[in-house]
């Protein structure tokens, strides 16, 4: 019996560090405020953003509606030093054209200023 205990506590071990790691990087990873939007055709907006080194930033939501397109960012970074002072722009491929939409941030429920 005491043989199968000893086998089985590593496993545990293991899987209580994965648990961790998963939810540090959950709290790691925050929204992240849209500065302006740019219109590149009718079904392709640029997004601007600022973000630092270190950090992945990427679209996490697109919803389209008829009179609005709500847009998420989120940044994963690292905890290291950092001055968050770069301009990261993403692209978002509409399924229907922009036309009059207005552009809401998902992370402060405000609308985007279009540059």
């Amino acid at each position: 019996m005491k043989g199968r205990v000893s086998r089985l506590r590593p496993r545990w071990v293991v899987l209580i560090v994965l648990i961790l790691a998963f939810a540090a990087v959950r709290l790691a990873d925050q929204g992240t405020p849209i500065h302006y939007y740019r219109v590149i055709d009718d079904h392709t907006l640029i997004l601007g953003t600022v973000t630092g080194p270190w950090r992945w930033t990427r679209i996490t939501t697109a919803v389209e509606t008829t009179s609005l397109v709500t847009v998420g960012v989120s940044s994963l970074s690292a905890p290291l030093p950092g001055f968050g002072d770069d301009v990261d722009e993403l692209k978002v491929t509409l399924r229907g054209p922009i036309g009059g939409r207005t552009v809401i941030d998902a992370s402060s429920g405000l609308p985007v200023p279009r540059t």
